[in-house]
């Protein structure tokens, strides 16, 4: 059974952290030069397109973690110990079948780009490019979301139950970032000792100061 006074602490932490990592994903690169032209005079270069890229995994990431900011924020106002305990378990439930929802449109789309490079649809292949990684931008930040939330309820004595997932979780899922995208622990300070796997889910922000002294 979880201890109120501990489980809300905890959750202030995360709840600061949280606005650190939106206020991190939010503070991206500006708008693609000349994309406030007309559409005939717009040429979009290979570094540009990834830029796009980058700033699309961004939003999507700032997204979620606003999600987790404001959906505490209205729990830990609750006053409740249950009526909080109850919203974040819901809360983390929320995360995951959005999770599965956008790893399902990830393995099923990515047949279909292969199979419009294959007729050489260049138009469709860059659509169903841009949507592949929102959609698993989607997956990989309400994973790295749920496993906090899960984090802080196991620190905090709730006993999680086996979840039975519906949808398999692929190695994608728990790999590294597209790109040159950076964590906000990797933005604001280099990392030393190797703290920071290479394998390790996508965003990890610190989490010592959450779940006790030391690091996961």
């Amino acid at each position: 059974m979880a201890s109120g006074a501990t489980l809300n602490s905890r959750l202030r932490v995360l709840v600061a952290r949280a606005f650190r990592a939106e206020k991190l994903y939010g503070s991206g690169n500006p708008p693609v030069s000349g994309s406030a032209g007309g559409r005939s005079e717009r040429k979009l270069s290979i570094p540009q397109l990834a830029e796009m890229a980058g700033e699309l995994r961004a939003k999507e990431w700032q997204k979620c973690y606003y999600q987790l900011r404001s959906s505490l924020n209205d729990l830990l106002s609750s006053g409740s110990a249950q009526v909080v305990l109850d919203g974040v378990l819901a809360l983390r439930k929320q995360f995951r079948d959005t999770m599965d929802v956008a790893t399902e449109f990830v393995e099923r789309a990515t047949p279909e780009l292969q199979d419009a490079a294959g007729r050489h649809e260049f138009s469709l292949l860059l659509k169903l490019t841009m949507e592949l990684i929102r959609q698993k931008a989607i997956a990989q930040s309400c994973r790295a979301i749920s496993d906090e939330l899960a984090a802080v309820l196991k620190a905090s004595g709730v006993n999680l139950e086996q979840e039975r997932r519906r949808v398999k979780e692929p190695l994608w899922l728990r790999g590294p970032l597209d790109g040159e995208q950076k964590s906000p622990e990797e933005a604001e300070e280099p990392a030393e000792d190797g703290a920071y796997a290479k394998g390790a889910n996508v965003v990890q922000l610190r989490r010592h100061s959450a779940f006790g002294k030391g690091k996961r």
